[in-house]
């Protein structure tokens, strides 16, 4: 293991949160999606006025190259995402009032060939499932390409660094106080609308940002369920602009997202923590044809779900299995395992799951200090 991989991790243990305050969800990390800044869900309210929250992320990205025939132009477009990724978000929050308040936050991410190539493909081996083509490719590989007849867009097959800005204002229009609930969530249910607004830091050659401002609404809501059960949830619509390195790809203009969050205490300061996300399709299918290497309909279907077809024309769903830890009153610390499995048989292969590779496994941890 390297000196970034041994910093990741310390991070890991370092880092992470949510919770006795606002719960937000992790960043969306698909290369795109972190282009435009698509946001994340988090909780209707608050309890502080004052929180600090950072989060590090530590993904796995596997897109084998693919190719897709533009049926409007002739044109051609080639895709591959092939990296670690290790995505620091930090995010300063006020209370301008009982039912208003402001944030700034500031995603930075660093990507590298990493280390766990192997091991993903070794598991699935072990477990019998798909190897995505990963034993076609050379190990360790920081690769992200795209490609308009045979010219690559991006100026790096890295692109670290900062991309946007965040600035987020919500207002907490229906609060619930729950007295008998739980001390951590009790001042933090009801319903909220926000706005948010990703501001360009870089130019789209960076492949960080759009190098335009991307406007998003979001509705949050939250429920005592039943006992130490509680629920979140958040629903956004951003308007995209276009981006630039794909100028010619059918790219959607408007991206959904929906996200839950369910937590269940249980111990004083121990909490079980399930999440699941589901962003819309980047591109438009209907324009686009995945050009195949292979002949035989069970190598085509393989080939497909090894690509970024999945993960740039249809729902990306992400789920994520956790805790959190509740430090001392006012901090927390949050670990999550995520993975990419989505609902539905879209690789024609008769499953009931697809997946999109990006991230193709993910550690996460959050922390969180209200004051």
């Amino acid at each position: 293991m390297n000196k970034v991989s041994k910093f990741a991790f310390a991070c890991l243990l370092c880092f992470g949160g949510s919770t006795y305050g606002s719960t937000l969800g992790p960043r969306s990390t698909h290369p795109l999606a972190f282009m435009h800044g698509l946001p994340s869900g988090e909780s209707p309210g608050w309890k502080n006025k004052k929180w600090f929250y950072s989060e590090l992320q530590y993904g796995n990205y596997w897109n084998a190259p693919s190719s897709f025939e533009d049926k409007r132009t002739g044109d051609y477009y080639t895709y591959r995402t092939d990296f670690e990724q290790a995505l620091l978000h930090l995010e300063n929050g006020f209370a301008l009032n009982k039912e208003l308040a402001v944030s700034v936050g500031l995603p930075i991410v660093y990507r590298y060939g990493g280390f766990m190539d192997q091991a993903l493909d070794d598991w699935h081996i072990f477990v019998g499932a798909d190897r995505f083509r990963r034993p076609y490719f050379q190990k360790n590989q920081s690769r992200w390409s795209i490609e308009r007849n045979g010219i690559e867009q991006l100026t790096s097959p890295t692109n670290n660094g900062l991309g946007n800005a965040l600035l987020k204002m919500k207002y907490w229009f229906y609060q619930i106080h729950d007295p008998e609930g739980e001390p951590a969530y009790k001042e933090n249910l009801g319903a909220s609308v926000s706005t948010q607004i990703a501001l360009p830091l870089r130019g789209a050659s960076s492949g960080l940002s759009t190098g335009n401002a991307e406007l998003s609404a979001l509705l949050h809501f939250g429920s005592h369920v039943a006992g130490k059960l509680y629920f979140w949830g958040s629903a956004s619509l951003t308007k995209k602009a276009p981006n630039p390195l794909m100028t010619d790809w059918p790219q959607k203009t408007w991206a959904q997202m929906y996200e839950t969050w369910f937590e269940y205490k249980l111990k004083e300061n121990w909490t079980l923590i399930a999440q699941l996300r589901y962003e819309s399709p980047l591109m438009e299918a209907s324009y686009l044809n995945f050009i195949y290497h292979s002949t035989e309909d069970k190598y085509q279907d393989a080939e497909r779900a090894a690509s970024g077809w999945n993960g740039l024309t249809s729902w990306r769903a992400t789920e994520s299995l956790g805790f959190r830890y509740r430090v001392a009153e006012n901090k927390t610390f949050t670990f999550l395992f995520q993975e990419d499995f989505t609902l539905g048989d879209n690789d024609g292969r008769g499953n009931i799951l697809y997946v999109h590779g990006t991230p193709d496994v993910a550690l996460i941890g959050q922390f969180q200090v209200q004051y």
